[in-house]
């Protein structure tokens, strides 16, 4: 496919366009997979955001969408070896990834899939998410590809970061427009789902059915597939075993449903049967806002010194309070909070808790 000067800078520019447009995650994947396709064509897409403070998968796009590739990839493949390759080659500022697992590619393969490469984006404070791009029997990508998808990354990163924060806020302002009026939260009930070894569906309790509905891929119709915030949890849980010596209890993720909730997932092992093989517990709910708080101090870029002296801040204590509390002057406390302001975009301490949500931040996070 040849593919202009001209129609490539377009391209580039309608794609920057969206990554500072505000838009949320969702519309703001779609738009850039719809406007990439036009200099870097594709059969199948997964483009899916992660969970900065873990790792995992918490929400993908699909175009032309295998839910058997796909949930192959997020439950067994991606939360092993593939993660740790995508964390480091992001680390050392790679932007593209080409191949995958033997194991994967066989069953790529079996699909018609014969080319495929990943772009990764991130910012200086996390890795955000994932664009995988896949071909069947056309031309491996070609160097001017290539080059477009590394162009596009860095607006690409900064537009998915600016997404989980509009999200993250949004979902914060609510909670706290609740807190003013004196109401109480609504009360959730937990739900549970519990996966066989083979990762289909054994019991699940009758509250969990719409939390799983809202966690499903977009693009993808209700078929009874697991939704793959409940596989990439399940996935860290089974690569946390294989080392029992600092193996955790559970495994846990935030994810974002399609209704724009936020739920948290814990997922924990059975007592394994005959075989040795455990089935997996995954329990879902809405997010309390102790839970959705901390990621906001990630999102906004703090220091753990700013971030300190904001959770003293928050509960009221003074400025010499905190200095006499950390050990510091009163010169060094205000100077974190004028940077935290800064990066905030607020002016003043009243504003800067007021924008950070108070009610969500519970005394626990003092611990």
């Amino acid at each position: 496919m040849t593919v202009s000067a001209t129609t490539e800078q377009q391209a580039f520019q309608s794609v920057k366009r969206a990554c500072y447009a505000g838009l949320d995650s969702v519309t703001l994947r779609v738009e850039i997979a719809r406007r990439v396709e036009r200099v870097v064509p594709c059969d199948t897409s997964y483009f899916w955001t992660l969970d900065p403070e873990t790792g995992l998968v918490s929400h993908g796009v699909a175009q032309h969408v295998s839910p058997r590739i796909f949930a192959e990839f997020v439950g067994h493949h991606y939360p092993d070896d593939e993660a740790t390759q995508v964390i480091d080659q992001a680390r050392a500022g790679s932007i593209l990834k080409f191949g995958c697992a033997p194991e994967l590619r066989e069953l790529l393969v079996s699909e018609g899939i014969h080319q495929d490469v990943r772009a990764l984006f991130f910012t200086p404070e996390a890795y955000w998410g994932s664009w995988c791009i896949l071909r069947g029997h056309a031309p491996a990508f070609a160097d001017r590809e290539t080059r477009f998808l590394e162009r596009i990354a860095p607006h690409v990163a900064e537009g998915l970061k600016s997404a989980a924060l509009l999200e993250l806020s949004a979902a914060a302002g609510e909670l706290v427009e609740e807190a003013d009026a004196d109401l109480a939260s609504p009360a959730t009930t937990p739900g549970f789902v519990v996966l066989a070894p083979n990762a289909e569906v054994m019991l699940r309790t009758p509250a969990v059915a719409p939390y799983l509905g809202d966690l499903s891929i977009d693009g993808v119709a209700d078929d009874g597939q697991v939704p793959y915030p409940v596989l990439s949890v399940r996935g860290r849980l089974l690569r946390a075993r294989c080392t029992p010596d600092q193996a955790p209890a559970d495994a846990r993720l935030r994810a974002r449903g399609r209704s724009g909730t936020w739920y948290s997932l814990r997922a924990t092992s059975a007592e394994p049967d005959a075989s040795g093989r455990s089935s997996v517990l995954v329990s879902i709910e809405p997010s309390a806002r102790r839970e959705v708080a901390p990621l906001l101090f990630r999102l906004y870029g703090l220091s753990p010194h700013e971030r300190e002296v904001l959770l003293w801040v928050i509960r009221g204590e003074p400025t010499k309070g905190i200095a006499a509390q950390l050990g510091l002057s009163m010169h060094t406390v205000q100077d974190y909070l004028d940077k935290a302001c800064e990066k905030v975009g607020v002016r003043g301490r009243k504003a800067l808790v007021a924008k950070l949500f108070q009610d969500g931040f519970a005394p626990g996070l003092m611990a």
